[in-house]
């Protein structure tokens, strides 16, 4: 059964910038009233006798509402505005920083976003959610040490929230960190079984660990929890010729739409495929078929000319050399002058 985390944050794999700022900025007018109420503002013994004070937090929570309802007129100028006027005037204002940050990662700037999140972090409250929003920016602008460090905390200080261990992971797959990213995968698939993406994350992990057979357990658990995603099936497909099972890899992969197919990865997949079983002409009959549905693609009419020389057209070899070359592919232009000199 899943873990209350699990069913309230279902969501959180597929949430990027974008996503997380709708998130914060859909509710940051709530958000920033709350939070200048909470930790960051004094109490209400303390306000009712300090009439100065007072006035700060209804000017800081007139502010974070003025600009709530900019953003949900989408008038990001005036929002923008308003919200750094309102740093300028309370810099150590944590929901005021991240409604900052949150407009800027609708604006796209991430750096300038990832600024704002962090400097809510050194204001505090370093709660989980900024915690990850912040490790979220980070690695969009390629911080990734630092997004370990936000990835961490939040998971620290929520253990039972799958998404961070899950976020963490993706970071730790590109650095090539494979054996603190299996863990993290193994974490978040205790804390939600039901989730594709970490069976079908970790299957990429066990398979660039040179461990095809497990990467195919995981990425048919991944596919039956979302059957109609192809990625799984491809991380099958690779693991499967890895192992030495070309027919079973063209077998996934045949069984996939004409469209799923055509993609390049796919394609160097199956013609690969072809290849192990000794047949080339199919590889280069698909690549000849793809190349002639994509006129303007260099990269498959250059490898239509590299599967037509494997199997002995020389003069199909270099008519599609030729038309690659055309298209700007340098590889294509030295097959065009090796086939004419």
């Amino acid at each position: 059964m899943r873990s209350t985390h699990a069913r309230t944050g279902s969501a959180m794999p597929a949430v990027l910038a974008a996503g997380i700022f709708l998130l914060l900025a859909g509710v940051g007018g709530v958000t920033t009233v709350l939070l200048m109420r909470g930790g960051g503002g004094p109490n209400s013994a303390e306000a009712s006798g300090n009439a100065s004070a007072s006035l700060s937090n209804d000017a800081i929570e007139a502010i974070g509402a003025a600009a709530r309802d900019y953003l949900l007129d989408d008038d990001l100028g005036r929002a923008r505005a308003v919200l750094e006027a309102g740093v300028r005037q309370h810099p150590e204002t944590h929901g005021l920083r991240t409604l900052l940050g949150s407009l800027e990662m609708q604006a796209g700037d991430y750096a300038a976003a990832y600024t704002q999140f962090e400097a809510a972090l050194a204001i505090g409250p370093r709660d989980p959610q900024t915690e990850f929003t912040a490790g979220t920016l980070a690695a969009r602008i390629g911080r990734d040490d630092r997004a370990i460090e936000h990835y961490s905390a939040a998971q620290r200080d929520d253990p039972g929230n799958p998404d961070y261990p899950l976020y963490l992971a993706q970071v730790q797959m590109r650095r090539g960190e494979l054996a603190p990213a299996a863990a993290s995968l193994l974490r978040a698939s205790r804390l939600d079984p039901d989730r594709a993406v970490v069976w079908g994350s970790l299957a990429e992990v066990e398979l660039r660990q040179n461990r095809p057979g497990v990467a195919i357990e995981q990425a048919r658990k991944a596919q039956a929890l979302e059957p109609r995603v192809v990625a799984w099936r491809v991380i099958e497909a690779r693991a499967l010729k890895r192992q030495g099972e070309p027919q079973a890899a063209l077998e996934v992969l045949l069984a996939l739409s004409e469209t799923d197919r055509r993609s390049p990865e796919m394609l160097q997949l199956i013609a690969e495929s072809y290849g192990m079983l000794g047949r080339v002409s199919d590889a280069a009959t698909l690549y000849a078929d793809a190349a002639d549905a994509s006129p303007t693609s260099a990269r498959l009419w250059r490898e239509a000319a590299v599967w037509a020389e494997r199997v002995g057209d020389a003069e199909q070899a270099l008519r599609r050399a030729k038309h690659a070359a055309m298209l700007g592919d340098e590889a294509a232009a030295k097959m065009v002058e090796r086939f004419q000199g």
